[in-house]
C-alpha cells in the first residue's frame, strides 16, 4: 500500500496507464519517494502509521488520467518531465526551494495577491476509505484554518481522497489542499533561460522589490 509502488506499477503495468513503461521510470526518483511515504508520523491518539498509503480499486473503464490523479492525491504528488525524458515523482512534503528568481531574470509578470475572497475557503471536508465500514467511503474530521476562519466565519469545500485508507492522513492533506487553494500570490511569470533550472523544482524563491514580494511559493 505504499503509493511509490502502487504509481509505479500502474505506469508500467499492461493494464495500466497507456502508453508507458518502466523504460520510461526514472525509479531513483520513486525509490526516495516511497521511504517518504513509509516513514512514521504520530496521530493525536498516540498511535503511529505510515505517512502515506494508498488503498482502492479502478475500473478499466474509468479514464486512466483519472484513476492516476485519485493516486496522486493520496501523496500530495505530482509527476515531471526530467530532463532526459523519463518520469519522476516529487512532492509529500515541503522542499524548501534552491533557486531565487530575481529582477535580473524576470522579464514581466501578472501578479494578483490570492485568490478572491469570496472564492477561497476556510475548511476542507475530506472523504477517504475506512477499513472498518466495509471499504465505504467515510466522512474525515474537518481540517480547519482557526485563525481565518474566525475572521471570515466557515466556507467549507470538498475534498475527497478515496484511496486514502485514514482519517489522520486525509485531514493532514486537506490541510495541504487548504494552504494551496488560498495561496497569498497568483498570477504568471516570464523569464530569461535562467528560468529552465527551474524545470524539475516544485519550488522557487521569488524576489520583486516593486511589489515587497521576498518568498517561497
Amino acid at each position: 500500500d505504499n503509493p511509490a509502488a502502487c504509481i509505479m506499477d500502474y505506469l508500467s503495468h499492461p493494464d495500466g496507464y497507456p502508453g508507458t513503461d518502466r523504460s520510461d521510470i526514472y525509479v531513483p526518483d520513486f525509490a526516495a519517494f516511497a521511504d517518504l511515504c513509509d516513514e512514521k508520523v504520530q496521530r493525536r491518539d498516540g498511535d503511529w502509521e505510515p505517512r502515506y498509503r494508498l488503498w482502492g480499486v479502478y475500473s478499466l473503464q474509468e479514464d486512466p488520467k483519472e484513476t492516476l490523479r485519485r493516486m496522486l492525491a493520496t501523496c500530495d504528488a505530482e509527476l515531471y518531465e526530467r530532463a532526459d525524458g523519463l518520469i519522476g515523482i516529487r512532492g509529500g512534503q515541503w522542499t524548501p526551494p534552491t533557486i531565487t528568481l530575481t529582477e535580473r531574470d524576470i522579464l514581466s509578470y501578472d501578479l494578483g495577491q490570492g485568490s478572491d475572497r469570496f472564492a477561497t475557503f476556510t475548511a476542507a471536508k475530506s472523504a477517504y476509505t475506512e477499513k472498518k465500514q466495509d471499504f465505504q467511503p467515510t466522512e474525515a474530521k474537518r481540517w480547519r484554518n482557526k485563525a481565518d476562519q474566525a475572521r471570515r466565519g466557515p466556507i467549507v469545500e470538498d475534498f475527497v481522497v478515496d484511496m486514502v485508507p485514514s482519517s489522520f492522513q486525509a485531514q493532514r492533506l486537506a490541510k495541504i489542499f487548504e494552504r494551496k487553494s488560498n495561496p497569498d500570490w497568483k498570477g504568471t511569470i516570464r523569464t530569461n533561460m535562467f528560468g529552465l533550472r527551474l524545470r524539475d523544482q516544485r519550488t522557487v524563491r521569488i524576489v520583486i522589490p516593486e511589489l515587497e514580494i521576498d518568498g517561497s511559493f
